[in-house]
């Protein structure tokens, strides 16, 4: 994976069209320009690139994450300046972080930190950085709407121990040996719903499903040797 980070510090010095390390579109033989409707944000040597498409790449120091993330506007008329994103991680579909907008214009972040700026790029910057978006949108896991193994978790439910089983097939498996139902469900940067319920919860990088506005756990993960057969995925 290119760095993202050595990029910027290039581009924001007004020099990325001519030195940049990415490739991409390099003047005079641009065509159409990409990324126009991508976004970057620094914090120091730190970078991140919100691609337009959905995707994300994040620099932090010596680390590289990969993922989907979700735009939540906090004001009406959807300003790109009062909003909060949540990421997740590329491999797994679970959260990796959330940030939102500060007092002060910048993003803050418990996960990743805070001091996050969006930083202003010409079209060609935004050209090479957009490779990043390319990058990520040819992975394996950038169009899946499942976990990607068999996964499950546990709850008590009006006094009983109840078990939710989430496969890799796209079914969902709950209730208990005797009485459970089996139907489909969907996740999407970190947000699971049963189709059949509309039960949703937020897949958490600790293996827990939490409430989507409490963050109060829901599920409890359960280790596999622990499901009865009745409710193992097929």
């Amino acid at each position: 994976m290119r760095n993202l980070a050595a990029f910027l510090v290039t581009a924001l010095a007004a020099a990325a069209a001519a030195t940049s390390l990415l490739a991409g579109c390099i003047v005079p033989e641009c065509g159409v320009y990409e990324g126009a409707g991508d976004r970057v944000y620094a914090r120091g040597n730190d970078s991140m690139i919100l691609c337009e498409s959905g995707a994300y790449a994040a620099t932090l120091g010596d680390s590289i994450r990969e993922g989907r993330y979700l735009q939540q506007y906090g004001a009406a008329g959807g300003d790109p300046a009062a909003t909060s994103v949540r990421a997740t991680t590329g491999e797994t579909g679970a959260v990796a972080f959330e940030m939102s907008m500060q007092d002060d214009a910048t993003y803050a972040s418990f996960e990743i930190g805070a001091g996050w700026t969006l930083a202003t790029l010409d079209a060609t910057a935004l050209d090479h950085a957009h490779v990043q978006c390319a990058d990520v949108e040819s992975r394996g896991w950038f169009a899946r709407t499942a976990v990607p193994t068999d996964q499950a978790f546990t709850a008590q439910r009006d006094g009983v121990a109840t078990t939710l089983v989430l496969c890799a097939n796209g079914l969902a498996v709950s209730g208990t040996a005797a009485s459970h139902d089996t139907t489909t469900y969907s996740l999407d940067t970190g947000a699971i719903v049963l189709t059949s319920s509309a039960q949703a919860g937020l897949l958490q990088a600790d293996g827990r499903i939490t409430d989507p506005v409490t963050l109060q756990t829901v599920w409890e993960p359960l280790a596999s040797a622990s499901v009865d057969a009745a409710l193992r995925c097929q």
